[in-house]
């Protein structure tokens, strides 16, 4: 118990904290998704190259604000009454279809108009579940850190995600897609053990 003990206070030094593994498999949850998250910015473009009309860009962020504050407000009355895991899944699994059905319509505008406002929409209410999430992970007096490591891990992944699909794009319509699909299949499976041992921690703390 005492080596336990010197463990976490060593884990508890500055940002060390993510070398955790349930707070590491957190900034996963986080950064994956948003490698989506930043590709949904080629949306407008492929519109605009599609119709040549500005008003089907602005129609798009009209349609997918609406909805994602509409999902921000499901998610989160879902994670008060269930719990985090349950709306966590469901939004991931979201995003996975929206990816499928993007590779599978591209370039067509309602398969853009549909799936990327279902994947925004799920990668918003991912948002609205991180407070709880970050609860699961670690305890209230590193809650900060965590918040604000998650939130350097997000801009860096919207960073990625953007160029990475900027960059492929001119070599296939469909590539940078395929690419975060395989990723956030990777964050779907790592629900698993970041659930499992909070569950597991739960289950301790009771005895």
């Amino acid at each position: 118990p005492s080596e336990a003990r010197k463990r976490k206070r060593g884990n508890n030094v500055g940002y060390s904290i993510f070398l955790r593994k349930r707070i590491f498999i957190l900034a996963l949850l986080r950064f994956l998704p948003t490698c989506y998250y930043g590709i949904t910015s080629l949306f407008p473009i492929l519109i605009k190259q599609q119709t040549g009309d500005n008003n089907a860009v602005a129609w798009f962020a009209t349609v997918y604000l609406i909805s994602a504050s509409l999902a921000q407000l499901v998610a989160g009355r879902a994670s008060d009454r269930y719990g985090v895991r349950m709306p966590t899944r469901i939004s991931f699994g979201a995003i996975l279809v929206a990816i499928a059905g993007t590779i599978l319509t591209v370039p067509s505008i309602w398969g853009m108009y549909i799936f990327g406002t279902l994947g925004i929409s799920a990668a918003w209410a991912l948002s609205t579940l991180l407070p709880g999430l970050v609860m699961t992970a670690a305890e209230p007096e590193i809650h900060g850190r965590v918040f604000g490591g998650l939130h350097m891990t997000w801009t860096i992944a919207m960073m990625l995600g953007t160029l990475l699909g900027g960059a492929l794009l001119d070599i296939d319509i469909r590539l940078p897609f395929v690419i975060v699909g395989v990723l956030n299949v990777i964050a779907f499976m790592l629900t698993v053990p970041f659930f499992r041992s909070a569950k597991r921690e739960a289950a301790v703390a009771e005895v």
